[in-house]
């Protein structure tokens, strides 16, 4: 049976849209590749920065780091040296009352009487 002009007409039309559609997709798919490849540069772009970003909070905890271990050392120190000022005042205390001579006057104000030292 031979087809009538009709039909082959409708079929080249199908055909030619068909074509234009396929046409269509790879734009499509040629505009998804080239947004990709743009995006993956941006990626790669914040990757570094971040990498970046990292090696300066690390450096900036370090500091911190040393700054807190630093004052740390000082309060250490502090006390200590607040301790041996401390136990040189109690040797003076305990050595001092030996050596003055005994009054009433100083047994009254080592003792915390006021009887003596007055209203």
């Amino acid at each position: 049976m031979i087809m009538s002009d009709e039909w082959t007409h409708q079929i080249l039309s199908a055909i030619n849209a068909l074509s234009r559609q396929v046409l269509d997709l790879r734009g499509d798919v040629t505009d998804t590749r080239a947004e990709m490849t743009t995006t993956r540069a941006e990626m790669s772009g914040m990757r570094s920065e971040m990498t970046g970003m990292r090696a300066e909070i690390m450096a900036r905890i370090d500091r911190l780091q040393a700054s807190f271990s630093g004052m740390r050392d000082d309060i250490v120190v502090n006390f200590a040296r607040a301790d041996r000022a401390n136990d040189r005042t109690d040797a003076v205390e305990r050595y001092v009352p030996g050596l003055a001579p005994k009054s009433p006057l100083s047994s009254a104000r080592s003792s915390g009487c006021n009887r003596l030292c007055g209203p």
